[in-house]
């Protein structure tokens, strides 16, 4: 639909992926890298990791970096081409379109869920959960607040935003069968090179306690 928010966000990605691959930091610091460092606690070594929305790539790589075997995918192909053109076998992949195909021990993703209406990402944790072995955790990285907005920062091209608090982020997993393993609410840093300005930002970790009915 031509006024479904979040193909109007994957459309802006598409047109201007080369500059926010620009404007991103190549590995995870900072608050950002706690994150992924606390999610991979919870991750066999030997661990199958589904990445969605790898973006430019910059937490696959680190996760790549200490071992683990990730599948990384994202919905806009500009991203996707880009991580293929590095050596990262990435798959084009629409959470909210596709269905995921493979079982994984974990699924990882940062900056996804904020591009969501409360209806899609009820839709995308289903795919996600249908995906995970029982016992497999997932890792959610969004922007924390309580409103939706569209903005236009980093792209010329408008964005839209639905942030979300740790416990509309606890109500959703728990609606699939997921238990609470970890929550907390982060500042983002101020990185003037990469125009990226200071955010509140919600994460959190769940493990898939009941098989899907």
């Amino acid at each position: 639909m031509a006024d479904d928010p979040n193909e109007i966000t994957l459309q802006a990605y598409n047109a201007e992926y080369e500059t926010y691959v620009e404007t991103c930091p190549p590995i995870p610091t900072g608050f950002v890298l706690q994150c992924v460092e606390r999610f991979l606690e919870n991750v066999s070594p030997k661990g199958r990791i589904l990445e969605i929305g790898s973006g430019p790539g910059r937490d696959l790589r680190f996760m790549k970096s200490q071992g683990y075997k990730v599948t990384p995918t994202d919905a806009t192909e500009g991203f996707v081409k880009n991580l293929i053109s590095q050596g990262h076998p990435a798959l084009l992949l629409n959470v909210l379109k596709n269905r995921i195909y493979g079982v994984f021990d974990a699924a990882y993703a940062s900056a996804v869920f904020h591009h969501f209406t409360d209806d899609q990402a009820k839709i995308a944790f289903a795919n996600i959960a249908n995906a995970l072995t029982i016992g497999g955790v997932v890792g959610i990285l969004t922007r924390y607040g309580d409103e939706q907005r569209w903005e236009i920062k980093r792209l010329t091209k408008p964005r839209y935003y639905h942030f979300w608090t740790p416990s509309d982020l606890e109500k959703l997993v728990k609606q699939f069968g997921f238990g609470l393993l970890h929550v907390s609410v982060f500042q983002s840093d101020t990185i003037p090179k990469f125009q990226i300005e200071p955010d509140p930002w919600t994460f959190i970790i769940a493990r898939k306690e009941q098989a899907n009915e």
